[in-house]
């Protein structure tokens, strides 16, 4: 019977024409479909071992009323979800935007501190995708949604909380470290991976996500700043500077954003580039990238030549010019931090 149950699923799932009130044939077997509706939705099927004609009124009336009393649980536990979920969801936005943290706040919805629990903040960014979505469609989607990323969570052995709105998704993921290292970072990226095969279009496409993750932390109380950590990441990954998943792996831009914030990147940048940016605007030159390269393969003439697709004499002569651009000392230690980190700071706001 569990083969025939199994089988039923595979049917009903696999195809779209699986007509109700009708009976289906498998393994020789009849069934007659019955749907599970409620709120003008259909929730499942009520599969009864029988042909449709063998059915008299007194069990079609039995039948009816199994699916109306399914139909309520379903609801009734549907409706329960909906308000956890709604309540959690207030409870993360007060952690992620209130200035003042409150820890009997927090604890009504994450486990207590203890000496091996750590926690990171997953945002995922879904491209504003339900923006046009109707209000009461949406709260569908949203627990939907909720549903599929918390069972993920779960399964990898992580705590998570969530607040599920149509532009971005923020799951703070408590976990229990076992003293293995950097193994909960292999269980962020498991759950990164599975997060990106979910193929349900209508309610969430993980080919069509971005996802950021913050530093570890311990204490509850920097969930704001974990908040605008995992939104760094995505703000690198957008400006396709990075390919980083997490916080600590974006390097030299975590002090950037940081300064790019208060406005002072621009001049930072100007001070050190002004010169080849200018030529490279009038002139529609390439030195600008001819630097960067040249700095990337550690003053590598015949490496840089071959990742520019140029030949060694028109190197040489781009880097004379830089040379004159910047001065002789360009290469100097010093001179040359300051101009790799004016680099970047370019990409930054150039995007």
């Amino acid at each position: 019977m569990k083969n025939h149950t199994e089988s039923m699923h595979s049917l009903i799932y696999r195809s779209m024409n699986v007509n109700s009130y009708k009976e289906h044939v498998l393994d020789n077997e009849y069934y007659t479909v019955f749907p599970i509706k409620g709120l003008g939705h259909t929730w499942g099927n009520l599969c009864l071992q029988k042909r449709s004609d063998e059915l008299d009124e007194f069990s079609l009336s039995l039948i009816d009323r199994a699916a109306l009393a399914i139909a309520q649980i379903m609801l009734r536990n549907r409706t329960i979800e909906e308000r956890k979920q709604n309540q959690e969801e207030e409870i993360v936005q007060k952690l992620l935007y209130t200035e003042e943290y409150n820890s009997s706040t927090a604890l009504k919805i994450l486990p207590p501190p203890a000496k091996n629990l750590y926690y990171r903040l997953v945002l995922i960014d879904t491209n504003a995708n339900h923006l046009g979505t109707g209000e009461e469609d949406w709260e569908e989607i949203k627990l939907q949604q909720s549903m599929m990323l918390r069972s993920i969570f779960k399964r990898h052995g992580f705590f998570p909380a969530m607040s599920v709105t149509k532009d971005k998704i923020a799951i703070i993921a408590p976990f229990y470290k076992d003293g293995h290292g950097k193994k909960e970072n292999d269980n962020f990226t498991q759950v990164t991976n599975a997060i990106n095969q979910i193929q349900e279009k209508n309610i969430l496409d993980g080919q069509d996500l971005r996802i950021g993750i913050s530093h570890l932390q311990k204490d509850y109380s920097y969930i704001a700043r974990s908040y605008k950590e995992a939104n760094d990441v995505l703000f690198i990954q957008k400006s396709n500077i990075l390919d980083a998943l997490f916080y600590e792996d974006i390097g030299v831009y975590r002090l950037l954003i940081s300064i790019h914030d208060h406005g002072e990147l621009e001049s930072y940048v100007w001070d050190h580039l002004g010169a080849l940016i200018e030529f490279d605007q009038k002139m529609n030159g390439n030195l600008l990238m001819t630097l960067s390269v040249y700095l990337e393969t550690m003053g590598s003439k015949k490496e840089t030549a071959k990742r520019l697709f140029i030949v060694r004499q028109t190197l040489y002569h781009r880097l004379a010019k830089i040379e004159e651009l910047l001065g002789k000392e360009f290469m100097e230690p010093i001179n040359r931090q300051a101009i790799e980190l004016a680099i970047s700071a370019y990409r930054l706001i150039e995007y």
